[in-house]
């Protein structure tokens, strides 16, 4: 008897249902999607983990890499503004580098006696982020760390 009971009420909604999606149906749609553009330039953002050591020592570094090309995987001119951030506020400017043409790659490391991860909080939730312009487009690229 429950199970009839049940079933009822589910064929009652699933009836409601299909009568909604019939009178939009006959009105159209009200908002039309747009479709997002793809972006001609593609940046990948690595590094070497999530928590960059503060460290005097000139041996021990925390290694990072920018990759920026076309869509199609050609290499492009750009300009890379490495900063890190403490939820969008920007707390440190780690560097701006200019890539040529034929250059598609950016390695380099922060640390050593004049590290920029002096100045940083330890142990709290930061962002390194890698701001890239190339052919007319901006690129964000973030990277979560928690200096340790």
């Amino acid at each position: 008897m429950r199970r009839r009971r049940f079933l009822g009420v589910v064929a009652a909604i699933a009836l409601a249902a299909a009568g909604v999606g019939a009178a939009l149906a006959l009105r159209g749609p009200t908002v039309t999607a747009t479709a997002k553009k793809p972006s001609p330039i593609r940046v990948i953002l690595t590094a070497k983990n999530h928590q960059p050591r503060v460290s005097k020592s000139p041996y021990k570094h925390w290694w990072y890499s920018v990759k920026v090309t076309t869509a199609a995987g050609k290499s492009v001119a750009a300009t890379l503004h490495l900063q890190i951030l403490s939820g969008r506020t920007p707390l440190k400017g780690v560097g701006l580098v200019t890539l040529k043409q034929g250059y598609d790659h950016w390695g380099a490391a922060v640390g050593g006696e004049a590290s920029v991860l002096h100045g940083l909080p330890r142990g709290k939730k930061l962002i390194f982020q890698a701001v890239v312009r190339a052919k007319g487009v901006t690129v964000k690229r973030s990277w979560p760390i928690v200096v340790r």
